[in-house]
């Protein structure tokens, strides 16, 4: 276990030498979310952060289910991890992790919400998605860790940290078009530095 004092503070403290060997890095063509914090290191970190992160010889995991779980078990000291899925986990398993919010900030996603033209209970999909949009539904969302997309809901604290606000400079969310734009040379180059062939 990392005692808090030692605990990298950066981004750029994980590529330091200090947890050769310790990292943990989910596959880069994962989902939206790994998408998301390849563009982050690629655009805010520079272009050579994949391979400084690789020069750590990372353990790489197919999921991040898979990385907060070997976090938790302390088979890894320090992950690339979502922060409703870190969070839940420290609640619920009493897993024991902190969650730090680097000095150049985090990833955040996007989900998306929404109803079928086919839908067979159109009132009760309605509801649903209120519910979702309305203040309560975005309070339990920040609960969990989950960014509030209404701006009368505080950002997520979660571990006692409570979290960056959205338009803080501190929260990096990729732009749709992004993903499209780089999302396949930026897999492309995560496996060739990375080495992943799965």
């Amino acid at each position: 276990m990392v005692k808090e004092a030692d605990a990298p503070k950066s981004w750029a403290d994980a590529v330091g030498g200090k947890w050769q060997g310790k990292l943990g890095i989910v596959q880069g063509g994962s989902g939206g979310s790994t998408a998301a914090l390849n563009r982050f290191m690629e655009t805010k970190m520079g272009g050579d952060y994949f391979a400084k992160y690789a020069a750590q010889k990372p353990k790489i995991y197919d999921s991040l289910g898979a990385e907060a779980t070997a976090l938790a078990r302390g088979e890894v000291a320090v992950g690339t991890v979502t922060i409703s899925g870190t969070n839940i986990s420290a609640v619920q398993d009493k897993a024991p992790v902190k969650f730090i919010v680097p000095e150049e900030g985090l990833v955040s996603y996007d989900y998306y919400l929404g109803m079928t033209g086919t839908a067979t209970n159109v009132e009760a999909a309605k509801v649903f998605m209120n519910y979702n949009l309305s203040k309560q539904g975005q309070q339990v969302f920040a609960q969990i860790g989950e960014y509030p997309v209404r701006t009368d809901v505080a950002p997520p604290t979660i571990m006692g940290v409570t979290l960056p606000a959205v338009d803080s400079g501190k929260v990096y969310r990729m732009q749709n078009t992004d993903a499209v734009t780089f999302g396949k040379d930026d897999l492309a180059k995560w496996n060739q530095v990375f080495g992943y062939t799965k």
